[in-house]
C-alpha cells in the first residue's frame, strides 16, 4: 500500500495530495492504496466519499474510521481499484470528492469542507517488476534488549513479488538475519524484523539487502550497542482514542499513544479488553514493537465492532513480564445513522452513551446546544 497523508486543519478543512497515480497496471488487476488522515485541528466526521470521472466505476472505498479525532487523530481510508478485463492500454483519469464536517459549531452552524483527490491510472501491457529500499532504522542499542530492524520497502512494479531481506551484521558479534515478505503491486511496507539480543557491546554495522529476482537494493546502517547494566524499564500510556460510534460488523481502530520513560529499549505490546455492563468480554492483543529510551509511538490495533451495545475498552501495555496501569475508553455500536460521538471518559459520559444507544439522541443534542450557547 502507498501511504499518503492528508492534513485536516480547522481553518481550511482537508488538504489532500494533488494526485494519486497508478502506473502500468494490468487489465483485470485489483490494487489498493491507503490514505492516512492527520488532523491538526478540531475533531470532525468524514461524511461522504464520491468516486468521479471515467474511472468512478473502478473504485470502491471503505471508511475504516469515519470519525476524525482532533489534534493527533489519524484515521485511514482504503481505496480499492479494480481494472476491468477488457480495458485497453492508455491513461485514464478521475478522482474522489471528500466531505469533512467539523463537530464543533460556530454560531450554531457546523462547518463542512470539500476536497478532491485526483487519480491517474495508466494501463500497461507487460508485467513490470521493481523494488525500492527507502530506509533502514535500527531499533536496538542496548545489551540484552531485543534487537530489531525497521526496513521500509516498496514494490514499484505492477505484479506481486516475493522480496528477500538479508541483514548482515558486522562487529563484535557477526550474524546474518533473513526474512521474506510478499508484496502486492505498488505496495509499501514497514517491515519490523526481530532477532536475538546482542551480548557484546561495541560498534556495529548492518548491511541490508532486499531482492526480488534480478532487482536488488542495498543500504548500510551503523549503530552502537551499549552495556548500561541494570537499567529501569518503564512504559507510560499517554492516550487511547477510538471512533466513538460504529455500526455492527464495521472495522474499527484503537490508537494507543505510549512513551518509553525508562532507560533502555523495550519490546511492548498493547492489550485491549472490550466489555459491556451485561458481562460480555473480549480481549484483543496488538502487534509488538520496540521503543528506544525516550521514544514516543502511536500503536494501531484493528478489530471488528460486535453487536449493538455500549462498550468499554480497558487498555494496558505489556513489556518484560510487566503490565501497565490501564486507560478506559468508551464507544457505542449502533445502527442509528445520526449517532452523536462523545469523548472518552467514564461515569456520566458512559451513561450518556447507553442513553444514546436506546435512541435518546434528541436529549443529548439539546444539552450540547445549550452548553454551546452558554445556557
Amino acid at each position: 500500500m502507498l501511504f499518503l497523508v492528508l492534513n485536516v486543519v480547522s481553518a481550511t478543512g482537508l488538504v489532500s495530495p494533488a494526485k494519486v497515480s497508478y502506473i502500468n497496471i494490468l487489465p483485470g488487476c485489483t490494487v489498493s492504496k491507503t490514505i492516512y488522515f492527520q488532523n491538526a485541528g478540531n475533531a470532525g466526521t468524514l461524511t461522504e466519499i464520491i468516486p468521479e470521472g471515467e474511472i468512478s466505476s473502478w473504485i470502491s472505498t471503505e471508511i475504516i474510521e469515519r470519525g476524525i479525532p482532533g489534534a493527533d487523530g489519524m484515521p485511514s481510508l482504503e481505496i480499492m481499484t479494480h481494472i476491468p478485463d477488457d480495458t485497453e492500454q492508455g491513461r485514464y483519469g478521475g478522482g474522489l470528492t471528500l466531505a469533512f464536517t467539523k463537530d464543533a459549531t460556530i454560531g450554531g452552524y457546523q462547518e463542512t469542507y470539500i476536497e478532491r483527490i485526483n487519480i491517474d491510472i495508466t494501463i500497461g501491457e507487460d508485467k513490470i517488476k521493481g523494488i525500492k529500499l527507502h530506509d533502514v532504522d535500527v531499533k536496538k542499542s542496548d545489551v540484552d534488549s531485543p534487537s530489531a530492524f525497521m526496513i521500509d520497502i516498496e514494490n514499484l512494479g505492477n505484479t506481486d513479488v516475493e522480496i528477500d531481506e538479508t541483514i548482515t551484521i558486522n562487529g563484535p558479534e557477526d550474524r546474518v538475519i533473513k526474512n521474506k515478505e510478499r508484496f502486492l503491486p505498488f505496495e509499501e511496507k514497514n517491515i519490523l524484523i526481530f532477532d536475538d539480543p546482542f551480548i557484546i557491546p561495541g560498534n556495529y554495522s548492518a548491511d541490508v539487502t532486499v531482492a526480488a529476482g534480478d532487482f536488488i537494493e542495498t543500504s548500510t546502517k551503523s549503530f552502537i550497542v551499549e552495556d548500561k547494566g541494570d537499567l529501569i524499564r518503564k512504559i507510560d500510556i499517554q492516550k487511547v482514542s477510538i471512533d466513538k460510534t460504529a455500526k455492527p460488523d464495521e472495522k474499527m481502530q484503537i490508537y494507543t499513544t505510549v512513551k518509553n520513560v525508562g532507560e533502555v529499549a523495550t519490546e511492548i505490546r498493547p492489550i485491549h479488553t472490550i466489555s459491556t455492563e451485561e458481562g460480555y468480554e473480549k480481549r484483543i492483543i496488538g502487534k509488538s514493537t520496540v521503543l528506544a529510551a525516550g521514544e514516543i509511538a502511536r500503536l494501531t490495533t484493528k478489530f471488528i465492532a460486535d453487536a449493538i451495545d455500549a462498550y468499554q475498552i480497558d487498555t494496558h501495555v505489556a513489556f518484560e513480564n510487566t503490565i501497565t496501569d490501564s486507560i478506559k475508553t468508551n464507544f457505542v455500536v449502533t445502527d442509528e445513522p445520526d449517532a452523536v460521538a462523545l469523548s472518552t471518559g467514564k461515569g456520566p459520559l458512559f451513561i450518556l452513551i447507553v442513553a444514546l444507544l436506546f435512541g435518546t439522541r434528541t436529549i443529548i443534542k439539546k444539552k450540547i446546544q445549550a452548553r454551546e450557547h452558554g445556557a
